[in-house]
């Protein structure tokens, strides 16, 4: 059996010290919103209409009720506070400059003030009583925020200031190179299909890289509008000239924009022949608050791709399967049997049989074990006899009726 992998991942409705020093570690700065965003709660399309002025607020497109979200916000202030982090205000104006004013993330001040709030740890934060020091420092701070808000014309003047303020900063080459890529990126032509794997390619090995290393947490909007652009060059190609990676899924998993995977990917007609665009779709449903469907979107992927199993096994971040995968290991040492890894589905169907009633809503599953034990469950729930199911289930693999019979049995 492959052993279970860690999970780093937290709830969106939850946010501990540990998730906030991860994140800070990441992306070098903690907000409220960049972690909504990150965690799929605030969909990236409602945010991204805020950025852009066609929304006034987020306030419904945070699916949180006002109370729970408050709750949040404390807890994000406690956790940051006992991290001994900086607090600095932040205010955000529309992309592209299409707003001068500062865009009101709710209509109630605090909330406003503590979804914005920028958190860094202390050493990091800038002191400006050291004026001469933090000249050079400021006006590069300055420019990573218009470049990551894509208002290019204004990030060349400020790079020419800190080209002046600080004429041996080995970045000033990098900084250009991100501007005209912006620039590029923002030109109202579409990628030719010819050049997507071209443009992927720079897009994800050298400017994505650049862009995070340089910019922090600004690189999310400035990448954005690049994997957005790509995701329609890639969904304008037809069937047969896509793959795993050349899919319009996966440039929207890097911004990350999982409803538009979740979209993307259920209007794919070859879904089920790829193990990794099953997988994707789980993320994006356990990402979007559909838990029970991303599991059940791996035990699918495990169902039809079993074969592949260690490998997606070990690519599983489900925190909820992951725990599932170290009971059922550990049920090998209970039952001293050797548990096949192509069972594991059918203990997660018995260990979770509320999972059934989701069923319905994905295709059906094809191994004979599974089909067995969803008999088996139905069996039980209705009093019947049960011996030809375990006979049957049995002769495919005698640990999976000592499985079966383990768990009935707790």
């Amino acid at each position: 059996m492959a052993k279970p992998a860690k999970s780093g991942s937290s709830s969106s409705e939850f946010i501990d010290i540990g998730a906030i020093d991860r994140y800070l570690a990441e992306h070098g700065s903690f907000t409220v919103l960049d972690w909504l965003l990150a965690q799929g709660t605030l969909p990236y399309a409602e945010y991204a209409a805020w950025r852009e002025g066609r929304r006034e607020t987020l306030d419904d497109a945070v699916p949180l009720p006002a109370a729970d979200l408050d709750r949040l916000l404390a807890e994000a202030d406690r956790g940051a506070k006992a991290l001994n982090l900086a607090a600095e205000p932040q205010d955000l104006l529309a992309w592209a400059g299409s707003g001068a004013e500062p865009l009101r993330a709710s209509k109630r001040a605090e909330a406003h003030r503590r979804l914005l709030q920028q958190w860094r740890r202390a050493a990091e934060a800038p002191q400006f009583d050291l004026f001469m020091d933090n000249a050079a420092g400021m006006a590069e701070r300055r420019l990573c925020e218009a470049i990551g808000g894509r208002r290019y014309d204004e990030a060349a003047r400020e790079l020419d200031a800190l080209s002046r303020l600080d004429p041996a900063n080995k970045s000033l080459g990098s900084y250009q190179d991100l501007i005209n890529y912006g620039r590029h990126a923002q030109a109202p032509v579409a990628v030719a299909a010819a050049e997507l794997r071209a443009e992927l390619d720079g897009l994800e090995h050298e400017v994505q890289p650049l862009a995070r290393s340089l910019l922090a947490a600004a690189a999310r909007d400035y990448l954005g509008f690049a994997w957005q652009r790509l995701a329609k060059g890639l969904g304008a190609l037809p069937e047969e000239a896509r793959d795993e990676r050349l899919h319009p899924s996966h440039a929207l998993a890097q911004i990350p924009d999982w409803e538009g995977v979740r979209a993307s990917l259920a209007a794919e007609p070859r879904l089920l022949q790829s193990p990794r665009w099953m997988q994707r779709l789980a993320r994006a449903c356990r990402a979007t608050g559909k838990a029970e469907l991303g599991l059940l979107w791996w035990l699918l992927c495990l169902d039809r791709h079993a074969q592949d199993s260690a490998a997606i096994l070990k690519q599983c971040d489900d925190p909820a399967l992951l725990r599932l995968l170290g009971d059922y290991t550990d049920l090998e040492h209970r039952t001293q049997r050797e548990m096949p890894e192509h069972g594991f589905p059918a203990f997660v169907l018995l260990r979770r049989p509320g999972l059934i009633q989701h069923l319905e809503a994905l295709p059906p599953l094809q191994r004979a074990e599974n089909r067995l034990v969803l008999q088996l469950i139905e069996a039980r729930r209705q009093g019947a006899d049960e011996i030809a199911l375990r006979k049957a289930l049995a002769e495919i693999d005698p640990a999976l009726l000592a499985m079966y019979l383990d768990v009935r049995g707790r």
